[in-house]
C-alpha cells in the first residue's frame, strides 16, 4: 500500500519527476493500494498527474484526518496563555526551516501595536536554526501578551482554542486548523515546489483559507489579514468530511479481506 498527501508538487513538476525516476512503473505494478490523504474536490491527482486507468482504479481518496477532539480544553489553554477575554492568535512555521520570515512579521506586527488587544501563541518549529530560533526569542521578549516556543507536543490544543490562526502552507499545519473550523491564514513557502502555493489556492477559493503570497508579507498585511478574520469570527462550512482514519481502515480492511 502507498499512501500520498492532497498534493505531492505542482502537476508539471510531478509528471516530469515521476517519468524520470519511474514512480509510474512502481504505481501501474507493484502496489495493490493507493491511498490519497484528500478529497479531489481539493486537488485531484488522477487527472493532474494524469495516472493511468489501471492506477486510477486502485486509487482511494480517503478524505482528510482529524481528532475527534484536541488533547485539551480550549479553556485551559486560554487560561494559561492569558487569553480568557482577549482573541487568541495562533502562529506557527510548521517544521520552520524557512518559518522566520513569517514569525518576524507577526512580532513586528505586534511591536507596532497593529494587533493591540490580542494575545499571541508562536510555535517556532523544531528544524528552526538555532541562532534564527534565540534572535526571535529575544524579540518576543520584549512583546506583551506573546508566548514563543520551538516546538509544542499539543499544538492541535492551541490551534482549536485559536480565533485565528496563521500558518504555512504545508499539509499538517493547513488541515489540523482547517479541520478545527478555523479559517487559516496561510503563508505558502516562497520558492521551490508548488504544493504550499497550489493547497493554499484551492483553500482559499473553497473559502476556507485567507492566502498571503509570501511576497506580500509585511507586518501591516499580516496584521490587516488577522483582524479581518478575527471581525469575521464565522466559523467556514466544510464541504467534505474529515472522516480520513475511518475511510483508511475501512480501505485496508477490503484489501486484506480480498
Amino acid at each position: 500500500m502507498l499512501g500520498l498527501r492532497d498534493i505531492t508538487y505542482g502537476p508539471e513538476g510531478t509528471r516530469q519527476e515521476w517519468e524520470r525516476d519511474g514512480s509510474y512503473e512502481l504505481l501501474e505494478n507493484t502496489y495493490d493500494l493507493i491511498m490519497v490523504y484528500g478529497s479531489p474536490h481539493v486537488f485531484d491527482p488522477i487527472k493532474a498527474y494524469e495516472l493511468s486507468p489501471t492506477i486510477a482504479a486502485k486509487t482511494n481518496f480517503t478524505g482528510y484526518f482529524r481528532r475527534p477532539e484536541p488533547l485539551r480544553p480550549a479553556q485551559v489553554v486560554r487560561k494559561e496563555l492569558g487569553a480568557i477575554e482577549s482573541p487568541l492568535v495562533v502562529v506557527s512555521a510548521g517544521g520552520g526551516m524557512d518559518g522566520v520570515p513569517l514569525i518576524e512579521a507577526y512580532f513586528e506586527a505586534v511591536s507596532s501595536r497593529l494587533l493591540e488587544g490580542t494575545v499571541g501563541s508562536v510555535t517556532a518549529g523544531p528544524q528552526m536554526p538555532r541562532h534564527d530560533f534565540a534572535r526571535l526569542a529575544d524579540f518576543a521578549a520584549s512583546l506583551p501578551n506573546v508566548t514563543f516556543v520551538q516546538f509544542r507536543n499539543d499544538l492541535e490544543s492551541h490551534v482549536a482554542a485559536a480565533d485565528a490562526v496563521v500558518t504555512m502552507g504545508g499539509y499538517n499545519s493547513v488541515w489540523e486548523a482547517v479541520g478545527a473550523g478555523k479559517r487559516p491564514i496561510v503563508v505558502p513557502r516562497h520558492g521551490g515546489s508548488d504544493e504550499q502555493p497550489l493547497r493554499a489556492q484551492r483553500l482559499a477559493a473553497l473559502g476556507l483559507a485567507t492566502v498571503l503570497p509570501a511576497d506580500e508579507l509585511t507586518a501591516k498585511n499580516l496584521a490587516n489579514a488577522v483582524m479581518a478574520e478575527l471581525e469575521r469570527g464565522v466559523t467556514p462550512i466544510l464541504p467534505f468530511p474529515f472522516d480520513g482514519l475511518e475511510q483508511a481502515g475501512e480501505a485496508l480492511a477490503r484489501l486484506l479481506g480480498r
